[in-house]
């Protein structure tokens, strides 16, 4: 009987590798609808890093499965993975052959390409790392790499909360707290919004040490006490989600991240560590204030954009009497002129107010409030040390929730005299008043 001997010179250890790789790669084939592909795409394409370190930032992840197909794309604040479900009829995709397997695209070849898909159906053949995008007569061929060099979804501590509520609810909360956050990196904390559960509420607050807004909502279940300050990018990220939503959103506090889940994605981010400013001691209710007038937010509005015509970095400077419904606002630059408008309030009440304030921080805050709102500014009692013009003061939607408000440090100026009685001559902004220049003409004429 002879023995076989395996001549170890003659095997091609190279090839062999390179068989065994090529095997492992992802072949497959899908159908897809275009735009399913367009959908889901869209929702990843904004969370990948323009600019990362790691290339592998400025990928977007597939991973196909007989009834999934998961996209994910990532950055250094937040992972995004947008899902599609195999529908019963198999119409919205399709595995026409090969088995299922991930892969890597380039984002910024990728997203281009899935743009420019005009046909309502498309198909991806993918072999060895490469795919064959075809969606009509055009054809794109596009290289990629492994899907397991892409990173896993971030590991999760323990579950602290989750909520559920109404996207849109999420969205009004969001929209008028995010403003606020800082923009400097010198204080992380202040870069994200603090969320506070507690029992039914859920309290989302934001300050960048000259401003500061806050929003309360009832839920609907008690919860326990979870307090978390989440970045502001991540939650511009949910806002966009959002607006796509019509369901409820479900939103996971972790000792170490917050998750947003919606219907057909997820967003995994870190939240900031650290303790979060103490707050409750600048705020006050109506009932401690020394003054407070309404004001119609959309004549109010008006009268901060005309305030602005010389210089927007200026400080406007605000009088008002409340007991008699007047408030006037000017500026003045010394080498081009002066601003001057009045506007009468409503609802006026306390000793009367002098005050200079940052105008963009007016502008953002009003932003959220409809042209017929009427909005109140409340402002703390002055004291000999320091005058009410001196003191935080706050904003609110008359009539609403005392816990949903605004609140403003004003702006030091040798411009006022604090000290001073305020005076407002020859008031203008009685509601039937309208400047005609014509009048005095007219009575010459008479």
């Amino acid at each position: 009987m002879t023995n076989a001997v395996l001549d170890i010179d003659t095997i091609d250890v190279e090839e062999i590798d390179k068989e065994v790789e090529n095997e492992l790669k992802t072949t497959v084939t899908i159908a897809i609808q275009t735009e399913t592909l367009k959908k889901a795409i869209g929702k990843v394409e904004r969370s990948v890093s323009k600019k990362a370190v790691q290339d592998i930032f400025k990928f977007i992840f597939i991973d196909i499965q007989e009834n999934k197909l998961t996209f994910r794309g990532i950055n250094s604040e937040y992972l995004t993975e947008a899902t599609v479900i195999q529908n019963e009829a198999q119409s919205n995709f399709k595995i026409t052959s090969g088995n299922p397997g991930s892969i890597c695209f380039p984002a910024d070849k990728l997203v281009p390409i899935v743009k420019r898909l005009k046909a309502k159906n498309s198909e991806i053949r993918i072999e060895s790392n490469v795919a064959v995008i075809k969606s009509g007569r055009p054809e794109f061929n596009l290289n990629g790499i492994d899907g397991s060099e892409f990173p896993n979804t971030p590991d999760l501590e323990e579950k602290e909360a989750t909520i559920s509520i109404h996207p849109d609810m999420l969205r009004i909360m969001y929209s008028r707290t995010i403003y606020a956050c800082s923009a400097s990196e010198t204080r992380p904390l202040l870069t994200g919004v603090h969320h506070v559960l507690s029992g039914k509420q859920l309290k989302c607050v934001s300050t960048d040490s000259h401003r500061l807004a806050q929003y309360t909502y009832d839920l609907d279940k008690e919860h326990p006490e979870v307090r978390v300050t989440v970045p502001a990018p991540i939650m511009t990220e949910a806002l966009k989600h959002l607006s796509d939503s019509e369901i409820e959103v479900q939103v996971h506090f972790y000792s170490n991240q917050v998750v947003y889940e919606f219907e057909d994605a997820k967003i995994y981010g870190r939240i900031l560590e650290g303790q979060y400013p103490n707050i409750e001691s600048l705020l006050f209710k109506s009932d401690q204030a020394g003054s407070s007038v309404a004001i119609n937010a959309g004549m109010f509005k008006s009268l901060l954009n005309n305030s602005t015509v010389y210089n927007s970095d200026q400080p406007i400077i605000i009088r008002i009497k409340p007991d008699l419904n007047q408030l006037r606002a000017n500026t003045r630059e010394d080498e081009v002129g002066a601003f001057e408008e009045d506007l009468s309030t409503t609802n006026g009440s306390g000793e009367d107010v002098i005050i200079a304030v940052n105008v963009r921080y007016l502008q953002d805050a009003l932003s959220h409030y409809g042209d017929q709102d009427q909005v109140k500014f409340i402002f703390s009692p002055s004291s000999p040390d320091k005058p009410v013009g001196m003191r935080p003061f706050i904003g609110m939607l008359d009539n609403g929730n005392e816990e949903c408000l605004e609140l403003f440090v004003p702006v030091r100026t040798p411009q006022i005299d604090y000290n001073k009685q305020v005076e407002i001559e020859d008031f203008k902004g009685v509601a039937e008043f309208e400047f005609n220049p014509f009048e005095e003409a007219f009575k010459e004429i008479q």
